[in-house]
Parts: C-alpha cells; structure tokens; sequence
C-alpha cells in the first residue's frame, strides 16, 4: 500500500491536434447525482470531483443524455473554483 503523502503519477494523453491533454484514467460522475444510487449532497459531490483532480484525474466524464443536470451542475462550480484559484 502506498504512503498517503505519495504522489501517483497518471499518464496523461493528447487529446486531438491542439495540444491539449487529459488523463488516461476518467472520472465517470454518473454516480454522484443518483443515478446508481442515491444522489449525495453538492457540496460532498464537489468535494469527491476536486479530490480526484487533485489527484491528476482531469478527464471527467458526464452524459449528457443519461443523467440529470444536476452533474453539469457540479462540474461547473468544480471548474469555476479551479479558475478563481488560478486567477486570483
């Protein structure tokens, strides 16, 4: 088991031509908004989207015609909040 200060390295790939890049590993959000299970509350949701970018998980996953808005919803204020901090 990994030490909890070790950092995981996730390899990271281009997406498309224009240089941008998105971890290999995806963070499917379908199941924070009650779709398998019971929805959990925004603010807990925000919380678990932040963790795992934190962690170096930057390709989330949300569809659009399978679950509610609520999850567009909670990727927004996650990117919002990663904007004011990286502009304030």
């Amino acid at each position: 088991m990994a030490a909890e200060n070790e950092q995981l390295q996730v390899p990271k790939l281009k997406l498309g031509n224009q240089g941008l890049e998105v971890s290999k590993l995806g963070f499917g959000c379908m199941g924070l908004t009650g779709v398998y299970n019971a929805a959990i509350p925004e603010m807990d949701g925000i919380s678990i989207i932040q963790d795992a970018f934190k962690k170096g998980i930057t390709f989330l996953i949300q569809q659009m015609r399978m679950e509610p808005l609520q999850t567009k919803s909670l990727l927004v204020r996650h990117l919002k909040s990663c904007q004011e901090k990286r502009f304030s």
